[in-house]
């Protein structure tokens, strides 16, 4: 069914095209309506867009339209190359034109059942592509105008049928002529700056290369011309305009803002890090590094630097550094870049032959450790003999000798003394094999003991071995004291 429907529809639109070049009319005779005066009605607009392509629109269409036909007429010493007609309003519509080269008639016709593209109420239809027929080195002239007879025709989107033979238009000359371009090369914001009460000729602008034009034929042989004067004497902004014309006579105008200010902002920018610098050659440097620059507001500038330098080949280089603020006061800084040769680095020694190294000596088995031996017995103290019997002179024997060992033997007191001595010597002996019997225990300890412990329990045995020789030989004098008092006691009876 679409496609059906589709067939129809391109049929039915091509029928309807054919019908128009042919005179058939786009609806009943009865459904026409003149178009109104030519002071508020349809409007021709030819654009140039370069030499040799314009654009042909239909403008202060009020109503909603979905067909057009049109009528030019083409003067001058052009023609329309083959092909070339761009059909601007191609999205379900069709279109084709009728290019009479002898008459140099143009006939345009767009039909479509849905409305035609509208800017405001402005219908673009095509772009014309034209040729000149006369040689080259010279840019012909030419005009497109509207038709004398039916002008143009155009169907709304209810069918009712609109037409004319009187569509305003500028009857304007064109040239097959690129006119130049023209612009402003001096600050990135597009604004000069006059100081009040001086006197500014733009032309210096053009002397300066701040004002430039190019042209497609002329290249940069364009003439710029200064067109008014500056007026200084108050502040604020005014224009100053500037007009590129080529050899065809085409031109181009250009206007830019000059702000007049006063002497108070008249003031240089500064640079900061700008200086001489010094470098080794194979180094990298930036020229920019470090770089500040201010107005006299204490905004920051871009700074332009200017010079060649090769960071690789020793020698001497000028760099120029320069800032502008907005009104056009700038400063600039000279500066010199200076490269050395490179140091040349020290070549290392070559060793030598390494002499044969010293192996180190395989160490030997470790020596059994010495075992500490055990400990020897302790000495024990010698008894005091007992004091011999006093000598009579004369060597006469003692004729109490035998009552005196009676009287000894008899006497209680002396033997429970030697008992208790004898005891007591015991008790000191069992006493100095207990304490021998515990160091000979301690000796046994492991190797692991520390050796801390070992000198504190040698300094222990030390100090218990002469308490109990102390002790022992208390004991002995007081045992020798008893036998030499019992000795005398009895010598005297």
């Amino acid at each position: 069914m679409m496609k059906k429907s589709l067939g129809l529809k391109i049929v039915a639109l091509s029928i309807l095209a054919a019908g128009t070049f042919t005179g058939v009319a786009l609806s009943s005779t009865k459904e026409k309506e003149r178009a109104i005066s030519a002071e508020n009605g349809v409007e021709l607009s030819i654009e140039k867009v370069d030499r040799d392509t314009v654009r042909v629109a239909l403008d202060n269409v009020e109503d909603i339209v979905k067909s057009i036909e049109l009528s030019l007429q083409v003067s001058g010493d052009i023609t329309i190359k083959e092909n070339g007609v761009k059909w601007a309003n191609v999205e379900n519509a069709i279109s084709n034109y009728k290019y009479n080269e002898g008459e140099k008639a143009l006939d345009l016709i767009v039909t479509s059942l849905e409305p035609l593209k509208k800017e405001g109420n402005k219908i673009y239809l095509c772009e014309i592509d034209i040729d000149s027929t006369k040689g080259e080195g010279t840019a012909p002239k030419y005009k497109i105008t509207p038709k004398n007879n039916d002008v143009y025709k155009y169907v709304t989107l209810t069918d009712k049928e609109k037409s004319g033979d009187s569509v305003v238009f500028e009857d304007t000359e064109l040239s097959m002529n690129t006119a130049p371009t023209i612009e402003f090369k001096g600050k990135p914001d597009g604004v000069l700056t006059a100081l009040q009460g001086e006197e500014f000729d733009s032309s210096t602008l053009v002397e300066k290369g701040m004002i430039t034009a190019f042209d497609e034929e002329d290249g940069d042989q364009v003439k710029i011309e200064a067109v008014n004067k500056i007026d200084t004497s108050k502040l604020g902004t005014v224009e100053a305009e500037f007009k590129a014309i080529d050899s065809q006579g085409e031109a181009s105008i250009l206007k830019v803002p000059v702000v007049v200010v006063t002497e108070e902002l008249k003031v240089k920018p500064t640079i900061e890090g700008a200086t001489n610098k010094t470098i080794n050659a194979g180094e990298a440097f930036d020229p920019l590094a470090g770089i500040i620059a201010k107005d006299s507001r204490g905004e920051p500038l871009d700074v332009e630097v200017k010079g060649e330098f090769d960071t690789e080949k020793p020698g001497e280089y000028s760099l120029t550094y320069k800032a502008e603020d907005r009104y056009y006061n700038e400063e600039v800084v000279a500066t010199k870049l200076k490269v050395n040769e490179k140091d040349k680095p020290v070549e290392p020694e070559v060793p030598g032959d390494p002499n044969d190294p010293v192996k180190p000596e395989v160490p030997g088995e470790p020596s059994d450790p010495v075992k500490p031996g055990e400990p020897s017995e302790p000495v024990k103290p010698e008894v005091p003999e007992e004091p011999s019997k006093p000598v009579i002179p004369g060597g006469q024997e003692n004729p109490n000798e035998k009552e005196d060992a009676l009287v000894a033997g008899e006497s209680g007191a002396g033997t429970s003394g030697t008992e208790n001595t004898t005891n007591k010597e015991s008790s000191s002996n069992n006493n100095s094999n207990e304490i021998a019997k515990n160091d000979v225990d301690s000796s046994k300890d492991t190797a692991s003991d520390k050796s801390e412990k070992e000198e504190a329990e040698a300094k222990g045995d030390d100090s218990e071995k002469k308490s109990t020789s102390t002790v022992l030989l208390i004991f002995s004098l007081i045992i020798g004291c008893g036998v030499a008092l019992s000795g005398m006691y009895k010598f005297n009876k």
